[in-house]
């Protein structure tokens, strides 16, 4: 866990959003070069503007995948809920590209850029996602609790709604998995 302004954040759910973060960032730069290389356009001396065009947009993609709470930990178990989501962020993200176009001209913002960078980000995400989701499902640590009283089928449900500990799993409950939570029942038959 990490600590960040008195909150405690799951490394894994750091990690998704720093990389997130970097690959439309990078695909947004990487736009612009293949751009200036399709049309022969000399490299631009001011090269401020794609990088405040690819944060801008890296920003708002960040953003929008937290409110649409994209990074929830149980959303790979619903992939049809995980692309309607997904979906709804791009138009999302489209729209306010286009406002801050509105509101600041001067950042050269075109929801078309936007909608060119799309190629390269949205697939870009997608195996990502399922790449990370398949390394977290595979990297999980065992956890024993020791003991049947209620602090202990707290942890035990904790575990196996697994929204703050992905990666961990209960191996054993108490003296007797009879005890045990009927989602923790059916992780150890597995």
């Amino acid at each position: 866990m990490i600590r960040i302004c008195k909150h405690y954040i799951p490394w894994n759910l750091a990690f998704l959003v720093i990389a997130e973060s970097m690959i439309v960032f990078g695909s947004v730069y990487a736009d612009s070069i293949i751009k200036q290389f399709l049309y022969f356009q000399p490299i631009p001396a001011d090269v401020d503007y794609t990088y405040s065009k690819a944060l801008v947009i890296a920003l708002a993609t960040a953003i929008t995948f937290y409110v649409v709470d994209l990074y929830n930990s149980r959303l790979h178990l619903r992939r049809s809920e995980f692309f309607a989501k997904f979906s709804m962020c791009l138009v999302i993200i489209f729209f306010i590209v286009a406002s801050i176009n509105f509101v600041m001209p001067s950042l050269h913002l075109h929801s078309m850029d936007y909608l060119s960078s799309l190629i390269v980000f949205v697939p870009a995400i997608i195996c990502f996602r399922f790449l990370y989701y398949w390394a977290i499902n595979n990297s999980k640590e065992k956890v024993i609790i020791l003991g049947v009283n209620d602090i202990a089928r707290n942890i035990a449900q904790e575990l196996a709604e697994g929204s703050s500990f992905q990666g961990l799993f209960a191996a054993r409950y108490g003296t007797d998995d009879v005890d045990a939570p009927h989602e923790v029942q059916q992780r150890l038959i597995r």
